[in-house]
């Protein structure tokens, strides 16, 4: 007896520790896209921040995310987010160690981690690429994103390497006139 007794509680400890473990995935999960979403990529900027290695960084900001929802509805939105994050998605299968997130509604970031800024830049172009290939949403609306590039030698600099690809994503944006007024 109470070697059932024993056997009920260690099933019980395995289940309660897997439900934890996909309950803790879940919240570090976008839901619409399967990426990584703010909460993890906030915890890995603080992981990163505290390693002495290289990691490179690229922002993208989803290109008339507000035109589709307004035009189309908020489901052709949510299939132009989700259309980005596959372009995302296929662009870190060359780079080994990326990860991906969706940091907010329509904003994207990828951390390449013991990267060289060629590597970084190498990213960024199979991911402009990537969007220069993409198929329209619904025939009607093009799959586009404003993309920047950073770099940090370090880990404790990543804040400075984010901050330099939000200047370019937006520098992109004005480059190519897609500025919401």
């Amino acid at each position: 007896m109470l070697q059932s007794d024993r056997r009920k509680h260690l099933d019980r400890t395995i289940a309660l520790g897997a439900a934890f473990t996909d309950t803790s995935n879940l919240a570090r999960r976008d839901v619409l896209t399967g990426l990584g979403n703010r909460l993890a990529f906030e915890e890995t900027v603080a992981r990163f921040e505290l390693i002495d290695a290289p990691i490179g960084v690229v922002l993208a900001d989803v290109d008339g995310l507000k035109a589709a929802n307004d035009t189309h509805g908020h489901d052709a939105g949510d299939r132009l987010i989700i259309a980005v994050a596959h372009v995302l998605s296929g662009a870190l299968a060359a780079a080994s160690g990326a990860v991906a997130f969706r940091t907010g509604g329509d904003e994207f970031a990828v951390f390449l981690p013991c990267a060289t800024p060629a590597a970084t830049e190498e990213l960024a172009s199979v991911v402009r690429a990537g969007f220069a290939g993409a198929p329209p949403v619904d025939d009607a609306v093009p799959v586009s994103a404003s993309v920047g590039v950073g770099h940090a030698a370090a880990g404790p600099v990543l804040g400075n390497a984010i901050a330099t690809a939000d200047r370019a994503v937006n520098h992109d944006k004005d480059r190519r006139g897609l500025r919401r007024r």
